[in-house]
């Protein structure tokens, strides 16, 4: 096997990964996998995979002295607090993304303030919602509050299938401190149907441009830019020019909507009409095919890989889940520790942000409603989101929070990250800088996302040309929007 078709050494594809086609994202790609030991998380919580721990492992070397927040809050302060819902038990079903290690490692803090007790079960993210899914045609109460994934994509079927609770109810009766005007509008416009809030994230974390700064003095502003990069550091095998998820699967799927972000362009229009034969779709598509020539082992690299191949020192650049900087990128093995930076992701026509996290409904057919949205709004105060900050979040929703000289001081990366994503607009708004969700908010999202990555499969692999692969993938979308009956 050869250099370029070699997977990086010690990769571990995330629990999380979510394949293509049928109704679904996936299908419960961690459960075969051995359970570890019992990692540093409260005694309630009753499942946990390598994920979690890997987290908490590596977010457990913070000083302490950054666990108390400056932030004034508490119960009836900035978020939902009822004193007669003490001694009431409410039940999570939550995915084994990082951002649930922090929430779930200062549930007691919780706990303690409002008597409410609070049991999880933390799973792979496809087993959640495959779980998810029998609860809700079971009408059952057993889980409060369900993880959603796709930053509110999945939760907007719930949603229409009145599975779970529009959150605008419960927003209403919370004190004036929980303030939702300072989550982040893009976060907001995310996860909110014709303007009514119906899901939370306990984070947003972006998908940055990464370089190393020992090879490239400044990074790139333009997507011409980062092209030329590749291009002119590209020596193999010591040596790639470029690197991102280009795997032909929802990796690919990634990389390549960033870049139709950067050109202007966006999934579909207000209507449900498709845009992927749109000259921003064709754009996005024959760059990811010019840049992945400078990539290593392009169609078999997911994210962690990509992420992996740039902590060993083989690329000049890499496109990139936030998350992956403190994981892999400056992890305690990384080769390029003290010669990695971060940017935002280069633009063409936008700067593109993408929200990723995952996210926090209320099971419509829960008995503990309130108690429940007391736990979300928790885990989403300001107080919280500072302290989760603290202690290793790679992220938050609130721009008080990320622009905080606490966070600044704590953790730069956050600051800018997220900080990025003030003033942010939706993709077809028009706006320079735009935010969007991971996937798009819609039934059947995995069959939507199928479309697009199963043409991309052949033109990435030769067999099609772009336009082709991409005027296919608009046929594809358009019937399946007819068939959801989402087409108007």
């Amino acid at each position: 096997m050869s250099e370029k078709e070699k997977k990086p050494e010690g990769v571990s594809r995330r629990t999380a990964v979510q394949t293509v086609g049928g109704a679904v994202l996936g299908l419960a790609i961690g459960a075969a996998a051995g359970w570890l030991g019992k990692p540093t998380l409260p005694a309630q919580v009753t499942t946990v995979t390598e994920t979690a721990t890997a987290t908490m492992t590596a977010t457990a070397g913070l000083p302490s002295t950054t666990a108390a927040a400056t932030v004034a809050g508490g119960p009836g302060i900035d978020y939902y607090y009822d004193p007669t819902l003490k001694g009431t038990t409410i039940n999570l079903l939550f995915a084994d993304t990082p951002e649930v290690t922090q929430t779930l490692a200062r549930v007691t803090e919780f706990e303690d303030e409002t008597g409410i007790k609070v049991n999880a079960v933390v799973e792979p993210e496809n087993s959640t919602e495959a779980k998810a899914s029998l609860e809700f045609t079971g009408k059952s109460s057993q889980y409060d509050v369900i993880h959603a994934s796709g930053f509110g994509s999945v939760a907007y079927s719930w949603l229409l299938s009145n599975f779970i609770e529009s959150l605008e109810p419960y927003v209403a009766k919370t004190p004036a401190g929980w303030n939702k005007e300072d989550i982040f509008a893009s976060v907001l416009g995310n996860c909110s149907m014709e303007g009514k809030l119906f899901t939370l994230p306990h984070v947003a974390v972006d998908y940055p441009y990464f370089y190393r700064t020992d090879v490239i003095d400044t990074p790139p502003k333009t997507l011409d830019e980062m092209m030329a990069n590749a291009k002119k550091f590209h020596n193999p095998p010591s040596l790639y020019g470029f690197c991102a998820a280009g795997t032909p699967d929802i990796f690919s799927f990634f990389t390549w909507e960033v870049l139709l972000w950067a050109y202007g362009g966006r999934w579909f229009d207000e209507n449900f009409h498709p845009e992927l034969n749109s000259d921003a779709a064709y754009n996005a598509t024959k760059y990811m095919l010019d840049i992945a020539k400078y990539a290593p082992a392009f169609t078999t690299t997911d994210a962690d890989g990509a992420a992996t191949f740039m902590a060993q020192g083989k690329i000049a650049q890499l496109t990139d889940f936030a998350s992956d900087w403190t994981t892999s990128i400056i992890a305690k093995s990384s080769k390029v520790i003290g010669t990695a930076g971060y940017a935002p992701h280069p633009s063409a026509v936008c700067e593109p942000h993408m929200l990723a996290g995952i996210s926090m409904a209320i099971n419509s057919f829960s008995k503990q409603k309130d108690a429940a949205w007391s736990f979300i709004s928790w885990a989403t105060s300001p107080r919280a989101q500072q302290e989760m900050v603290n202690v290793g979040m790679g992220g938050t929703i609130r721009q008080s929070v990320a622009t905080s000289p606490q966070t600044r001081n704590i953790n730069p990366f956050v600051a800018d990250t997220v900080g990025w994503l003030v003033g942010s607009k939706p993709t077809g708004s028009g706006a320079f800088k735009v935010a969007c969700a991971i996937m798009p908010p819609m039934p059947r999202v995995g069959d939507f996302v199928a479309c697009v990555v199963k043409n991309l499969a052949g033109a990435i692999g030769g067999t099609v040309g772009y336009k082709q692969a991409m005027d296919t993938a608009q046929e594809q979308a358009t019937s399946l929007m007819k068939e959801i009956g989402l087409y108007k």
